[in-house]
């Protein structure tokens, strides 16, 4: 998403802009698996009616018809076992999701960029007889198609250090060395289809307490909007980052 919205707003600007991915769908984490029938969130899992960013975002892709709000509880689960909603009911209105799947906006800020390639970028470099960076990709394309005046990059840490190599001597050099100090954990999404499993009414999802488990987040998939439901079937998603 950091790096749509970056290009979402270049455009705005009337700056021509091409998106490189190396994913064939684009969101990072704020992702939508869909099979069998189930569809399932796995990264995001709603997002704020309240940020000012994310309210511009849903209006000017069109989707402000399509956002609902969430109004099964989110838990917080204590060490005891125990556990409470973990907002107010002020705060439940403030979420919202897509029925068709939190992908629906970076689909939409994906057609809205124009260019977008889903290829894996290898590295970037600088051009001098051009003046333009360079974007070396893996299959390579044509070198007229990857020539640019700025590049921003924006995925973890240490694949950004690994991708801006060849142009460090044009940063800082007190802006590399922080950039690899940065530490990322992965993070690792479990997603589980169950047949003929009650779960509780109206129970969306809960967090773990973070002081005692790596697992961040729970949920169950299927009853955070209707549309999301399949008879006989429901899905579980848990997050941790080891």
């Amino acid at each position: 998403m950091a790096g749509l919205t970056a290009a979402w707003r270049l455009k705005r600007e009337n700056a021509r802009v091409l998106v490189f991915e190396r994913n064939y769908k684009p969101g990072g984490r704020m992702n939508t698996r869909r099979k069998a029938g189930l569809v399932v969130d796995h990264g995001n899992r709603f997002i704020l009616r309240s940020s000012p960013v994310l309210r511009e975002l849903i209006v000017d892709c069109g989707l402000h018809g399509e956002a609902k709000t969430i109004e099964r509880p989110i838990y917080d689960l204590h060490t005891d076992g125990s556990f409470t909603e973990s907002v107010t009911e002020e705060a439940k209105s403030d979420r919202l999701c897509f029925p068709e799947g939190m992908l629906t906006l970076p689909e939409a800020l994906r057609r809205s960029t124009g260019g977008f390639y889903s290829i894996r970028v290898t590295s970037v470099v600088h051009d001098e007889s051009l003046g333009k960076f360079i974007i070396q990709t893996e299959p390579p394309l044509r070198q007229q198609d990857t020539a640019v005046d700025a590049v921003i990059v924006a995925c973890p840490a240490p694949m950004a250090h690994q991708l801006t190599l060849p142009i460090h001597p044009m940063l800082y050099e007190q802006f590399v060395e922080r950039m690899s100090r940065v530490q990322y954990k992965r993070c690792i999404s479990l997603i589980a289809a169950l047949r003929k499993v009650a779960l509780p009414e109206k129970f969306y999802g809960l967090y773990p307490p973070s002081a005692t488990s790596h697992l961040q987040w729970m949920a169950f998939e299927d009853q955070k909007c209707p549309a999301r439901r399949v008879e006989g079937w429901s899905s579980l998603v848990a997050h941790a980052t080891p």
